[in-house]
């Protein structure tokens, strides 16, 4: 009887083996399957789909597409497919990318990986539709981000005012006014830093997380005198939220100046707030002579 068990059981194990061989034999010769497979390794699945790089007919195309549409595919195999469809001169390639990127129900993430396979395959053939998604109001915030950083890289010619009404309209995220600043520095379009980005930072309406960035681009536009004034009205204005004003403050601190003196000493003797008075109180002991700063604060209530 036991014998009979045993021999049964041999019987099961060669014939699974079989099987699996077959199985993993026909996987091998077929890469489409194995790319398909979601229980094959990441590394086999993306040997897979290196070799088909060379094939382009549309059942190809349109598995590496839902591959890409899966958000619960590994990321790193979504970007390697992509990356295969951005350099493929298919027809299908370039459909299927298409679809993905304007298909309002596709996860963000993904449309942004087809966003940048069709603007990697053809930037200049791209660029209008990189502008009309940078200046949609109805896009993601990381759509529009990624359609401007994609536009800075152009060196090429503009519509007139399409990167300012884009950095000035307060309707607009912070993340896409920000990343339109910095396309606007890196193209040479901040014709006016003294004014425009001055504006922004003493504006108390403004979002502050625009105001952060734009502080720390101005740093390297604008001679430091100019922005010592703009963030000393940031400092001494409570309609500031007091994020903001310890920000400014902390910048003052990074280049002394002692002519700022009886500013300070003007928002210290007015200043409620325990952290901002304390860094007030630093700064100048850090930048007025010993006995005047000593005398100075003894005088502050």
């Amino acid at each position: 009887m036991i014998k009979k068990i045993v021999l049964i059981f041999l019987f099961f194990i060669v014939s699974f083996s079989s099987a699996w061989g077959e199985s993993t034999s026909s996987e091998q010769k077929n890469p489409l399957e194995t790319a398909k497979n979601q229980l094959a390794s990441v590394e086999d699945r993306i040997k897979a789909v290196d070799q088909l790089k060379t094939s382009d007919d549309s059942e190809t195309i349109s598995t590496l597409s839902q591959i890409i549409r899966n958000s619960g595919e590994p990321i790193t195999l979504r970007a390697h497919v992509m990356e295969l469809l951005s350099q493929s001169n298919n027809q299908w390639a370039s459909l299927e990318l298409k679809k993905i990127l304007n298909d309002p129900s596709a996860a963000s993430e993904n449309r942004i990986l087809a966003l940048y396979a069709l603007w990697k395959k053809d930037p200049q053939g791209m660029k209008m539709e990189l502008m009309n998604l940078a200046k949609s109001t109805n896009e993601s915030a990381d759509i529009r981000v990624a359609a401007l950083n994609y536009l800075r890289s152009d060196k090429g010619k503009w519509p007139p005012r399409f990167w300012e009404d884009i950095f000035l309209k307060k309707e607009n995220p912070a993340p896409v006014r920000i990343q339109t600043m910095n396309g606007m520095k890196e193209l040479g379009l901040i014709t006016q830093p003294e004014t425009t980005l001055m504006q922004i930072i003493e504006n108390p309406a403004e979002q502050t997380e625009l105001r952060k960035a734009v502080i720390l681009i101005a740093s390297s536009m604008v001679s430091p005198k100019v922005l010592e004034k703009a963030l000393m009205s940031v400092v001494s204005k409570p309609e500031n939220s007091l994020e903001m004003r310890r920000l400014a403050l902390d910048n003052l601190a990074l280049r002394p100046n002692e002519t700022l003196l009886p500013q300070l000493k003007q928002v210290l003797s007015k200043e409620n707030d325990p952290i901002l008075t304390e860094g007030l109180k630093t700064l100048i002991k850090s930048i007025a002579p010993k006995k005047e700063a000593q005398s100075s604060l003894q005088n502050i209530p």
